[in-house]
This record gives C-alpha cells, sequence and structure tokens, in this order.
C-alpha cells in the first residue's frame, strides 16, 4: 500500500517532467508563463473598468500606495527609524494619553529591501521601484499558482483556480504597494518546493521562501507550524526534510526583522511596541470576527456602505475557508474508506510483512516511520498542509489584529485555491462571479482612499 500510496503522489508529475523534455525549456516556460500573464492583463482590465482609473493613471505609483504604502517606501529611502514622543497625527483618534513608539518600525522590511534594491536601476525612483516590485510579485504569485494547479481534475479547472486566485477578497493589495503579494507568493514558493518539487535542492528554495515570507510580513510564520506539522505526521525522506527546512526558514525570516530592528534602531521589539497603539495584541478571534461580520447583515441608515461591503468581503473569506475545510474533510474521509477496503483484503499480507520488518530492523524505528506513512496513506499531506496554512492565514488578524480592519490580510486567503482543483470547473463559476462582484465595489473605495 506504501509503494501504491507513493506511485499515486507522484504519477501526475511524472508526465509532466517528460513533456518538458519533450518541449524543452522554452517550450515548458511558455506553457507556465503565458496562462498567469494572461489571467494578470485581465485583472488589471477589470480593475481599470470598475475603479474609473484612466490608462494613465493606472501606471501611476500614487495611485497604488496608500497609508501603509508610505511607510514601506519610506523604508527603502531611510531603513527603520523609531520616535518615542509622537505627534498627534501619528497616533488614532481617541487614544488616551501615553507615550507611544513611532516610526517605520511597525512595518516589516522585505518590500522595502528590494524597492531600494530596484531603485539602483538607472532612472527608477523609489516610488516607481515599489510598483515594479509589486506587480513582478503579484505575477510571481500567479505563476506559483499555476504550477501548483498542475494536477487539478481538468484544464479548464486549472485556469477557473488560476482565476479565482487573481480575484480572492483582497485582491487590489497584491497590486497595491504593500508585502501581501511578496510575502503570499513566497508561501506559496515554500510550499511548492516542500510538496511538489523534484529540484535537487528543494530544500533550500523552501528554506529561502520561507524565510522571506517571514521578513515580509507578520502572516508568513504561519509556514511554521503549517510545514512542521505536515512534515513531521504526513512526509517521509526528501520531502520532510524539505518541509522542515521550510518551517525553519519561516522562523528565521521573523528573526531576521527582529534582528534588523535591533541592529537599526536598538529596539528588537520595536514592531510589536509600535503596533500596540493600534490594538495590535491577543485577541480572542471569535469575537473578533463576529465584530467583523456583524455590518454584513445590516443594510442601510446607521451602516455606511464601506463598512458593509467590507463585511460581505469578509463573510465571502470565511465561506471559502469553509468551502476549502469540507473538500479537505471529504477527502480525508475517501482516502480512509479506500485504505480501509485494501487492509480488508491484503489485511494477512500486511501483517506478515511487518512483522518480518520489525524482527529485521528493529521495532521503534519501523513503527516510527509505520506511523508516518499510516497518516501519509490516509492523509494527502498536500491537502493537509494547505489547509492549515488556509486556516493560519485566515485567523491572524482575528488573534493578532483584533478591531483592526481585516480586508487587507484577507488577501492571504489565495492558499485556499488549491483546495479546489479537484472540483469541476462548473462548481468554480460561483465562486469566481460572488469574487468578482465583491471586487467590483471594493476596488473603488480603494482608489478613493476610504480603504487604506
Amino acid at each position: 500500500m506504501v509503494a501504491e500510496a507513493t506511485r499515486t503522489e507522484t504519477r501526475s508529475w511524472v508526465p509532466q517532467h517528460r513533456a518538458r523534455r519533450r518541449r524543452g525549456p522554452a517550450g515548458w516556460l511558455l506553457a507556465n508563463a503565458v496562462p498567469p500573464l494572461v489571467v494578470l492583463v485581465a485583472w488589471f482590465g477589470f480593475f481599470k473598468w470598475r475603479s474609473g482609473l484612466s490608462l494613465h493613471q493606472l501606471f501611476l505609483p500614487p495611485s497604488w500606495e496608500g497609508y501603509d504604502g508610505y511607510w514601506y517606501l519610506y523604508i527603502a529611502r531611510h531603513g527603520y527609524t523609531a520616535i518615542w514622543h509622537c505627534s498627534g497625527s501619528a497616533l488614532p483618534p481617541h487614544l488616551p494619553p501615553g507615550n507611544y513608539l513611532c516610526g517605520s518600525v511597525g512595518w516589516f522590511p522585505g518590500l522595502g529591501m528590494v524597492t531600494r534594491v530596484v531603485s539602483w536601476l538607472p532612472g527608477v525612483s523609489i516610488p516607481v521601484a515599489g510598483l515594479i516590485v509589486a506587480w513582478a510579485c503579484f505575477y510571481g504569485l500567479l505563476f506559483v499558482m499555476w504550477r501548483l494547479l498542475a494536477d487539478s481534475v481538468s484544464l479548464p479547472t486549472r485556469w477557473a483556480c488560476l482565476m479565482a486566485a487573481a480575484v480572492v477578497p483582497g485582491s487590489m493589495y497584491f497590486a497595491a504597494v504593500f508585502p501581501i503579494a511578496m510575502c503570499a507568493g513566497a508561501m506559496l514558493g515554500a510550499l511548492y518546493f516542500s510538496l511538489r518539487s523534484a529540484a535537487r535542492f528543494a530544500p533550500a528554495f523552501a528554506l529561502l521562501c520561507a524565510a522571506w515570507a517571514g521578513y515580509s510580513y507578520i502572516t508568513g510564520i504561519v509556514m511554521l507550524p503549517a510545514l512542521a506539522i505536515t512534515g513531521i505526521v504526513a512526509l517521509n525522506g526528501r520531502r520532510r526534510i524539505a518541509a522542515l527546512c521550510g518551517a525553519l526558514g519561516s522562523a528565521l525570516g521573523f528573526g531576521a526583522v527582529l534582528l534588523h530592528q535591533q541592529l537599526a534602531v536598538g529596539i528588537w521589539d520595536g514592531y510589536f511596541i509600535a503596533t500596540r497603539k493600534f490594538g495590535v495584541g491577543a485577541h480572542n478571534p471569535l469575537t473578533s470576527l463576529l465584530n467583523h461580520l456583524r455590518p454584513a447583515f445590516h443594510f442601510g441608515g446607521a451602516t455606511p456602505a464601506a463598512l458593509h461591503i467590507e463585511a460581505t468581503q469578509t463573510l465571502l473569506t470565511l465561506l471559502i475557508v469553509l468551502g476549502a475545510a469540507v473538500l479537505t474533510i471529504y477527502s480525508f474521509a475517501r482516502n480512509s474508506r479506500l485504505q480501509l477496503a485494501a487492509a480488508t483484503t491484503y489485511g494477512a499480507e500486511l501483517v506478515t510483512t511487518a512483522t518480518t520488518r520489525v524482527a529485521v530492523t528493529g521495532g521503534s524505528h519501523y513503527w516510527l516511520g509505520g506511523f508516518s506513512r499510516w497518516i501519509g496513506d490516509r492523509i494527502d499531506a498536500f491537502e493537509l498542509c494547505f489547509l492549515m496554512a488556509t486556516i493560519g492565514v485566515w485567523l491572524v488578524p482575528y488573534i493578532a489584529g483584533g478591531q483592526e480592519s481585516v480586508y487587507r490580510p484577507e488577501a492571504f486567503i489565495v492558499l485556499a485555491i488549491p483546495l479546489f482543483r479537484k472540483l469541476p470547473w462548473p462548481l468554480l463559476v460561483p465562486l469566481i462571479l460572488v469574487e468578482l462582484w465583491v471586487a467590483s465595489h471594493m476596488f473603488p473605495l480603494f482608489v478613493d482612499a476610504i480603504l487604506i
């Protein structure tokens, strides 16, 4: 059964490697680079139509900056700064009197560092470099997503999932001068190299991708539990090493942020101190979720239209998480039934084989590996890891942010999309249509700076 499960895990990839050899590197790159580009262009066309921006405005950095974008560009220009006596304009309204830490330490440095490097190119200013980096990361996210969808049930489903990924709730922040596309793309890269890639240096690539995710945004830390648990309970051999390297990379990336702040301003926990004034800390996620959902069920009058559509996006995000969980649990149950049937048919043979192996190898080592194989036979490591990552990125803003707006980090729900790759494509059409409807109302709010 173990050998059969291994063949099942890898057979969808063998034809792709053979196809790559037949087509050559150029053909493989064309087949994988064009679909994300098509979807990206379509996304910008839809954004331009719904936002009301002219073609000229679409390419202006101020159209994509927002409040946080200013600080990421500030880090690109000046690095980290910390000020203990804040001006009134730097503090949230209705904040009680006190001594608060201000400056740029409340933001992660990944996007700013890359923006600074790109700005070294001749004729490229810091704002333009920030936009180039953001759009390149958006494309990179879609490229990795396309690769992760390679074993979709059909080609139309693969395309439908890619389109659903492009217009997930909060997708306008993929193209904005924010690190969300950078972090989400790096997280997807870590998952790809841990779970799918046959590259010789996949563990090193998984570590680097996860580290960069942790260095660019707080949500990147989700890779630590997701990859560590999956690597221990559902993977073996080089896959397990790659997953554990990815988990380690996530911790190293977050640690690099703390080290960067210590070296720059002498306050290793500057991020936590600076964000405390915005209410960032430990919160009850259920209370936070209910508070964010409440405006979705109040119409007109006392509920502003912006709050209503924000809450509607939060509701859609919740439904995507629930859908991904249901599909994964169904897959687990189906695999368990198949394994039970196989165990009933071949039980005697398996018991004899297990007894022989224990006698030869010594019991403890075999049964430790056997437990991992038993889990792996019933729980697809890919789906287990993506489900944990999905739940993690969904919970982070409710646990850490409390009453802070969640319409930006909700974009990380893009990690749930690969879990829909086994559905027939007609079932994905309603999801895409609802996503487009929500996006069509959120885009103008972003352009009008109602969403920051």
